[in-house]
């Protein structure tokens, strides 16, 4: 059950990305591999976007050997002068499917610009798109999100250590809502497993919180990964959980990550553990902080 809520993010498969990925971007063998080992493993949904360079000529590649293997989610790049639907069509081409089962704003300010809904309507009836979904990175813009009747899905980041009290009780209502919640940045971007003495400078006030996270792994018996991953897969209130990994291997230990339960008490030592600083939490403004 708990493999059933992962979602395979993709964007190792077309750039080199996170901050704990010495490998770089996955040759196309490689992320054929993952692909291979994800789908043989019940993981039924991959999450790409127009941004993620080669990423959909990959997954194409893929699909035309293996059609229909996985539920497809991806974001919509810069808006220009495109239509929503001339997006949506561009990005079926590029990853050779005939529907998407969901499609992100990848920018919110995009979403609270776009006025024709009755046109993501008329997709959805003519069966080229599932669900209508916005990408979000703030409290401020999941309260809004929750708000649009428009909104099927919302994707946060959400971890052991952005798990804020008044995050949760958003995301609660955000499912009262009728929305369905996809977490990513579950291991932020791999910092989790790093230690503490090897962070960036521009990182080094994360040192004491990341300390804690590593404690509390250690005094639950856990490995960091299954700590991480375990907790955010345990709660009700997460449809869906985002991981992306750079190999095989690395795909396996998560996977193995989720046979072990996490207690639901952990939440308090968690919440002692919040970084007030939410930039630093954001791997978007790393390069600026």
């Amino acid at each position: 059950m708990k493999i059933g809520k992962l979602v395979l993010g993709t964007v190792q498969f077309g750039i080199p990305y996170g901050i704990n990925n010495p490998s770089g971007q996955l040759s196309v063998d490689c992320a054929h591999s993952v692909l291979d080992k994800a789908r043989e493993s019940g993981i039924e949904e991959i999450d790409t976007a127009d941004a993620y360079g080669t990423a959909p000529e990959v997954l194409n590649a893929y699909f035309l050997k293996n059609p229909s293997s996985f539920k497809v989610f991806s974001k919509m790049g810069e808006t220009g002068v495109d239509t929503f639907t001339q997006h949506l069509r561009k990005s079926c081409h590029r990853l050779g499917v005939n529907h998407l089962d969901g499609y992100y704003f990848h920018r919110f300010s995009d979403f609270l610009k776009f006025k024709n809904f009755q046109e993501i309507q008329i997709l959805k009836e003519e069966g080229l798109l599932g669900q209508l979904g916005v990408s979000i990175y703030t409290e401020a813009e999941l309260e809004k999100a929750a708000a649009h009747d428009e909104v099927d899905v919302i994707q946060l980041p959400f971890n052991v250590l952005d798990c804020s009290t008044e995050k949760i009780e958003l995301i609660n209502q955000a499912k009262q809502s009728g929305k369905k919640i996809y977490a990513r940045s579950v291991f932020l971007q791999g910092l989790f497993l790093r230690e503490s003495k090897s962070l960036p400078q521009k990182l080094q006030p994360l040192q004491t919180a990341l300390r804690g996270v590593h404690q509390l792994a250690e005094e639950s018996h856990l490995t960091v990964e299954e700590l991480c991953l375990g907790y955010v897969l345990s709660r009700e209130y997460i449809d869906k959980v985002l991981i992306g990994v750079d190999s095989v291997e690395q795909l396996s230990i998560n996977l193995e990550s989720t046979r072990k339960e996490v207690d639901s008490c952990i939440e308090r030592d968690l919440q002692e553990l919040e970084v007030t600083d939410k930039q630093l939490l954001n791997p978007a403004t790393w390069g600026v902080i």
